[in-house]
């Protein structure tokens, strides 16, 4: 492998790819950015319990998401120690290269928001607010 960008060096490393990686570009911006969600279908939540509905929605929330970030920044920098121990080479990727990567992925937003936009969601609205909360996490240091 000559090299990845936009891969999380996590998942270079389980999927032992580290030995076959000559080096791995890293910008400031993120290329990709890893989220958590969890999902019960109505049926099912709707035949759990009201405390224990309760304690599920307290489990997930704003402490199981610093938990989960915590627990994820570990990983990443355990993978990222096993590629420098592996002798990757790490390029800072350029501004103009960012630009340029973002230009090639925005017809897939585009796509993504069209179809959300048919289900009635506001796709543009939802990257919006996803890259505020993500701001506001990064500026908070969670």
């Amino acid at each position: 492998v000559d090299g990845y960008v936009g891969m999380p060096q996590s998942e270079v490393t389980q999927y032992k790819l580290t030995g076959y990686t000559k080096s791995a570009t890293i910008f400031d911006d993120k290329v990709f950015q890893a989220t958590f969600s969890f999902f019960v279908s109505r049926d099912k939540w709707d035949a759990i319990s009201q405390e224990d509905r309760a304690a599920i929605r307290d489990a997930l929330g704003s402490d199981f998401s610093r938990w989960m970030g915590a627990f994820q920044d570990d990983i990443f920098e355990k993978a990222h120690q096993e590629m420098v121990d592996e002798g990757v080479n790490f390029v800072e990727g350029s501004d103009a290269f960012l630009t340029e990567m973002k230009a090639l992925g925005a017809p897939q937003i585009d796509a993504w928001k069209e179809q959300v936009s048919e289900m009635g969601a506001d796709g543009q609205a939802v990257l919006d607010d996803y890259r505020s909360a993500h701001e506001a996490a990064l500026t908070a240091g969670q």
